[in-house]
């Protein structure tokens, strides 16, 4: 392979096309298109294949972007899928929720004057080619051993776990406390962002090659780490993300019946049946809260046909958290967006709903020596707002279950697991990873977390 010249600056760069805004809030299918094959290859074509690839820099997994760009530019789909398949696990994944706009494309060096490569949508494309023409060819190539592992978690971070030690031949044992395995990916990710039969397709994937799930399985309640160990499992991998809820202050008649967190409202419309359904038809809906996993709210609350929706936040355009394209969609769904306001009050009507929220103004102030923004509230600053249903979307933060306390692993003032520079903790043959290591961290991160993972546990391991 070898590029004769270079088409940056003759093709310009062409984002997926999008369903109409009209068809598209009507149901939770995906809204982009993709592209033709001969728009993607036309579209790799622009990569420079940079000596200093600051793209794979940027990535948490390392990508080799521009080598599997420059294969698919040359036609060759199934050598670019294996090369993406050696560093991502899920690249139909991160194909789809990954902020490559804050990553990958951020770091492009044709970003200021031609504009990013679309790494993320070939990401997407080339997924497609491995289930359908690699994937067999890794089912064939792997050697079993007998040693069985326990993989605490099915989230992203225990899914990847599972994929590397299954290739390196493992059979490992998922145990998930929920009735369906994916964790976020299933559960707290909106369907026109994430299909759920990506994490299905995935899981039997998984399957085929002997990992076993065992779904609505808590450890600690339903069996024990001691049992665990007496079964004669050699390493375990702690993966149960952060799901504890940043809530408001009781203060602010936090406990009226219109006043629901995201979770909650997501996990509903994602598994029917799991928690209350949250009823928003005809509804004025406040979010408070403006990163991803808000956005994600409104965007659903608009498909079930809110009349209106309005995301506040704290921070200025400029620093609000989350992917600047999914703010775009949302914006073009018709939801509002206000910034650099937070909560005050919650003012109650006679049937103890709350009708009106009352917010105060906010300055985001230079970030601290940790690198968090800080706020300050200017009390000059007043709004009001009225609401038939309040959403929180704070984000997560690690809460830790009694059998992590019970067995004595090292965690820091954040409830978060520590772990060595192969994901081990402070209990040899324990490994963790994900956002119960990082706290609440994007997709691809725990991905990596679970890869890594996977190596250190066969290096804890030993020979067979």
């Amino acid at each position: 392979m070898g590029k004769p010249e270079y088409y940056f600056d003759k093709i310009n760069r062409q984002d997926p096309p999008k369903r109409s805004v009209i068809l598209r809030i009507k149901d939770f299918g995906d809204i982009y298109r993709p592209h033709m094959p001969k728009d993607l290859i036309a579209q790799a074509s622009r990569c420079v294949n940079c000596g200093i690839p600051v793209c794979t820099d940027a990535c948490p997994l390392t990508n080799s972007i521009p080598v599997w760009m420059e294969m698919l530019e040359d036609g060759a789909l199934i050598e670019a899928s294996r090369t993406a398949y050696e560093t991502n696990p899920m690249p139909d994944v991160t194909g789809r929720v990954c902020p490559s706009d804050m990553l990958c494309e951020e770091g492009c060096v044709l970003k200021d004057q031609y504009e990013s490569v679309t790494v993320r949508e070939a990401e997407r494309f080339i997924s497609g080619v491995y289930y359908y023409e690699v994937m067999h060819e890794i089912k064939q190539s792997i050697g079993k051993n007998d040693i069985k592992v326990a993989i605490i978690g099915s989230g992203p971070a225990g899914l990847a776990c599972a994929d590397y030690l299954s290739r390196l031949g493992y059979s490992p044992t998922v145990f998930e406390k929920d009735a369906s395995p994916g964790g976020l990916l299933f559960y707290g990710i909106p369907s026109f962002k994430l299909d759920k039969q990506l994490i299905t397709r995935q899981v039997k994937t998984l399957e085929e090659r002997g990992v076993r799930f065992t779904s609505n399985c808590e450890v600690g309640k339903d069996v024990t780490l001691k049992e665990l160990e007496k079964a004669e499992y050699k390493a375990f991998f702690i993966g149960i993300g952060a799901k504890k809820e940043i809530d408001i202050p009781k203060t602010i008649e936090r406990n009226a019946a219109n006043v629901t967190t995201a979770y909650q409202f997501l996990s509903s419309i994602n598994q029917p049946g799991l928690g209350p359904a949250v009823d928003v038809k005809g509804k004025k809906v406040l979010i408070l809260g403006g990163g991803d996993t808000a956005v994600d709210c409104a965007r659903a609350v608009v498909r079930r046909g809110a009349r209106e929706v309005t995301c506040v936040y704290r921070e200025s355009e400029e620093k609000r958290p989350g992917s600047k394209r999914e703010y775009v969609n949302a914006m073009e769904e018709g939801v509002k967006m206000v910034e650099s306001f937070t909560p005050e009050r919650f003012n109650l009507g006679k049937d103890g709903n709350v009708k009106e929220v009352q917010f105060v103004g906010v300055d985001c102030a230079v970030a601290d020596e940790n690198g968090r923004i800080l706020f300050k509230e200017i009390f000059t600053r007043k709004k009001t707002l009225k609401t038939d249903l309040v959403i929180i979307s704070f984000g997560f933060v690690t809460e830790l279950p009694a059998f992590i306390k019970e067995t004595n692993i090292e965690t820091d003032a954040m409830n978060r697991i520590k772990v060595n520079s192969h994901q081990m903790t402070s209990v040899s043959g324990v490994f963790a990873g994900g956002d119960i290591v990082r706290g609440s961290s994007l997709v691809v991160w725990a991905l990596r977390d679970g890869r890594e993972a996977a190596f250190g546990i066969k290096r804890y391991l030993g020979p067979e």
